[in-house]
């Protein structure tokens, strides 16, 4: 159900999302194997429509908040992305933001995100307006399209799509 509320928020699809993170925040209410992974990464999804729909203040307080709760787990991957959001909605709040911190979650982002991290990292840049950030998210796009293999065709189509 995640899968898909982060294909309906890569569309732009804000109202299937929610719908699709209200229905993932049932499903994860219990306790099972790995389940406060799951919270975390719901958490991170409804901080990044918060930042979509223009609510860039409360994106940033929860994707604050989530740094914190994942970094205490040792949940590295949400830690890094989460300062990534916060900082770029911050950014697009007008907040003052630490661009070395950024620096240093982009050079973190391909280790624990790599198949995410080209269109992260496009996200960060458009934020901040970086044509060099940008020019990390081409590279990082072309390093994944060279394993691509059959899927290939669409990779291109997305990465166009991000990047231009």
């Amino acid at each position: 159900v995640l899968d898909l509320a982060d294909g309906r928020l890569q569309a732009g699809d804000l109202g299937g999302a929610k719908e699709l993170l209200e229905r993932g925040a049932e499903l994860a209410a219990g306790e099972f194997s790995f389940s406060w992974r799951l919270r975390l990464r719901a958490r991170l999804l409804h901080a990044r429509v918060m930042a979509a729909g223009g609510d860039f203040a409360d994106a940033v307080g929860e994707a604050q908040r989530l740094v914190r709760d994942a970094s205490a787990q040792g949940a590295v991957r949400y830690a890094v992305q989460a300062t990534l959001l916060a900082s770029s909605a911050g950014r697009r709040a007008g907040m003052a933001v630490q661009l070395a911190a950024v620096d240093q979650a982009l050079e973190r982002l391909p280790r624990l995100a790599g198949l995410e991290a080209w269109r992260l990292t496009a996200e960060v840049a458009d934020a901040f307006g970086s044509p060099l950030w940008r020019e990390l998210a081409g590279r990082q796009a072309g390093a994944l399209l060279a394993y691509a293999g059959p899927h290939a065709g669409r990779l291109r189509e997305a990465i166009s799509t991000h990047l231009g």
